[in-house]
């Protein structure tokens, strides 16, 4: 089963800019993630990412528009940023999902 089916939350963990939280800043459902009210930008109604079996891609709602480029790297539980996001890619993991 495709991890975007079955994690619930994303929670940001050590390597994360804004460092850990032991709040979920996004729920992930049906392939599509959506920001929490724990998230700085506040809870979203709308997806902010679309998910595929290994990554995440921002939608037209995400804040910043929608990219072709994947902005998060799905391996496992683990979620790090890709080659799309504006803060570059790196090998340290911005978020666990569980």
């Amino acid at each position: 089963m495709p991890l975007a089916d079955n994690v619930l939350h994303w929670y940001p963990v050590d390597a994360h800019p804004n460092g850990p939280s032991r709040e979920p800043w996004y729920v992930a459902t049906d392939g599509f993630a959506f920001r929490t009210a724990s998230h700085p930008c506040g809870a979203s109604p709308l997806a902010n990412l679309r998910l595929t079996d290994d990554a995440a891609y921002p939608t037209k709602h995400h804040p910043s528009g929608p990219s072709d480029l994947p902005w998060f790297s799905i391996r496992g539980s683990i979620i790090y940023p890709a080659e799309g996001h504006p803060f570059g890619e790196s090998a340290a993991p911005w978020y666990q999902a569980r």
